[in-house]
């Protein structure tokens, strides 16, 4: 039997190649807010994960940075540290939207619906105005099977929103 033998220049052209589409995939190193709000309205959430931990490594209090974050890890499906990141923010400011938000998706996610439930309402009571917190309100309720309460906050989100349809 005989070995195939691969040349060395051809190992190293390749390892060159995939550090040239790992950098060229980067996102840049001067990182500020617009930045990763770019890259998270735009979807690019794993790009938006690099950017609000670089953000936070320079300010590691701000809570907004961090229930952002949070919110990219839900999207991008790590639940885990996205459940991490936004019971952060609730320890200090148990009245975070974002993070309250996050936390009811993460659970609904899960199949929690009663937590979820918990989490939306903390949220509606922080801001009662807040139509997607009713409608996901709304949401868990019908997976609770509660559908007369789900009902009543469908209505709402209508009223907040003006529209005729959840």
């Amino acid at each position: 039997m005989s070995k195939s033998r691969v040349s060395p220049r051809l190992c190293v052209a390749v390892v060159f190649l995939l550090w040239v589409q790992t950098v060229a995939a980067a996102p840049p190193l001067d990182t500020n807010e617009t930045t990763a709000e770019n890259a998270f309205n735009k979807g690019r959430h794993a790009q938006a994960i690099v950017h609000y931990q670089r953000l936070l490594r320079k300010q590691s209090g701000n809570s907004g940075y961090r229930a952002r974050l949070a919110e990219s890890y839900e999207i991008s499906g790590n639940l885990a540290l996205a459940e991490e990141h936004a019971a952060e923010v609730l320890r200090d400011q148990s009245r975070n939207i974002d993070a309250l938000m996050t936390m009811g998706r993460v659970r609904g996610r899960q199949g929690d619906w009663a937590s979820a439930k918990a989490f939306y309402g903390r949220a509606i009571r922080a801001n009662k105005n807040d139509a997607t917190a009713h409608l996901s309100l709304g949401q868990a309720l019908t997976q609770l099977g509660k559908q007369d309460e789900a009902e009543a906050e469908f209505a709402e989100y209508r009223r907040l929103t003006g529209t005729t349809q959840p």
